[in-house]
């Protein structure tokens, strides 16, 4: 498919729609929308609630920050778990938030969770840049990748979801069918999964390759899997990062897997 640019007003809309519920108000005003309703959920409504998550879900869990709030991780390894960046920014301080102040809980429902573990280093794209609204510069840079200071290894029913390799992400084509799961503000103690969405386009901004999905998924959403069943099993292809609007329609983002994870 051919690479299409984002535009200014796109690249500063994309990182902010999932970050603030004041950020969003704004961003309705200005282009007209229903501020009644969460961005992102159609009316159907396609998210469907896990009372108590099974493997593979287990591997999504909650990145909770100390300063007060979350986004939804993914457990790619036993001792990694990928996020978007911009829920490690801290607005009062206009920095990132050191890892001593995240968390990761995997399969969280309810106050219950079947492993935790503190974070001992975060990882950014080398090139990101962030605005005092806690926006990155470019959207293909917001993914982070946090080590966890104990591997959750050896614990039943909770198995890491791979990435999907460089071959399969460049194989993908529009319409294919995705999955999606997170922890949405709106029930934000239990995960909710898409099963049925699609990939609606694909971007490329200056730092990375983008996809444009279909999958119901807002405010704490960001970080949380865009998922391929390939050979057999889930593979994770993108970082679910935001809301943007394409002819009257709101559509997922999330990044591509970026190359440098590939390596």
């Amino acid at each position: 498919m051919p690479a299409a640019r984002i535009s200014s007003t796109l690249a500063m809309a994309v990182a902010v729609l999932l970050t603030n519920s004041f950020t969003w108000m704004a961003a309705a005003n200005a282009a007209g929308l229903d501020r009644t309703r969460l961005p992102g959920i159609s009316g159907e409504d396609q998210r469907r609630p896990l009372m108590k998550p099974v493997a593979p879900w287990t591997a999504v869990g909650r990145v909770n920050r100390r300063t007060g709030g979350f986004c939804s991780g993914t457990l790619i390894t036993p001792a990694r778990v990928l996020t978007a960046a911009h829920c490690l920014w801290n607005k009062r301080t206009n920095r990132w938030l050191g890892a001593d102040a995240l968390h990761f809980l995997a399969g969280y429902s309810r106050g219950e969770y079947l492993a935790h573990a503190k974070v001992s280093a975060v990882r950014h794209a080398p090139e990101i840049t962030m605005d005092r609204q806690g926006r990155p510069g470019d959207p293909a840079t917001d993914w982070a990748v946090l080590t966890l200071a104990s591997p959750l290894a050896a614990i039943p029913d909770l198995r890491p979801i791979a990435l999907a390799q460089a071959v399969d992400l460049t194989a993908m084509q529009t319409g294919a069918a995705l999955l999606q799961a997170g922890y949405s503000r709106d029930r934000a103690h239990m995960l909710t999964v898409v099963e049925h969405c699609q990939l609606v386009g694909r971007r490329r901004s200056k730092a990375g390759a983008l996809l444009l999905h279909d999958c119901d998924a807002t405010f704490g959403d960001s970080g949380s899997p865009v998922l391929q069943r390939i050979g057999g099993g889930l593979r994770v292809v993108g970082i679910h990062v935001a809301v943007v609007q394409r002819s009257g329609r709101e559509l997922g983002l999330a990044v591509r897997i970026p190359d440098a994870l590939l390596e």
